[in-house]
C-alpha cells in the first residue's frame, strides 16, 4: 500500500486554559504528519474557517494566510466515518493523492 504524507491540525489534548497563562507557547490546537492512503480519502473540500480562525489560535509555524482542507475517510472497522483537517489548498492535497499511484 502506498501513502503520502500531510499535515493534520488538531486540537491539543494536552490544553488547558491554565497551562496557556503559565507558558504562553502551548496552543489549543498543533500539529502532525499523518499517512493517508488515497483509497481511503471519500471527499475533500477546502475549509476556508477552521476552529483556530475563530478563536485566533494558530498552532506554531502557521498564520492566517495558511489554507486547509477536510478530507473526508471512509469508514472504519466500527464503520464509522470521520474526517480530519489539513495543512494546503485543494489543489495541493489533490496533486500529493495522485502522486501516490504514480510513485
Amino acid at each position: 500500500m502506498s501513502y503520502t504524507i500531510l499535515t493534520e491540525i488538531y486540537k491539543n489534548p494536552n490544553y488547558s486554559q491554565h497551562s496557556s497563562f503559565s507558558d504562553p507557547t502551548k496552543s489549543r490546537y498543533s500539529l502532525r504528519e499523518v499517512a493517508i492512503r488515497k483509497e481511503s480519502v471519500t471527499a475533500i473540500r477546502e475549509e476556508p474557517h477552521p476552529p483556530v480562525f475563530k478563536r485566533g489560535e494558530m498552532p506554531e509555524g502557521l498564520d492566517n494566510r495558511q489554507s486547509f482542507c477536510r478530507l473526508q475517510i471512509g469508514a472504519t472497522a466500527s464503520g464509522a466515518k470521520s474526517s480530519i483537517v489539513v495543512v494546503g489548498t485543494l489543489d495541493i492535497i489533490l496533486t500529493k493523492l495522485s502522486e501516490i499511484s504514480n510513485g
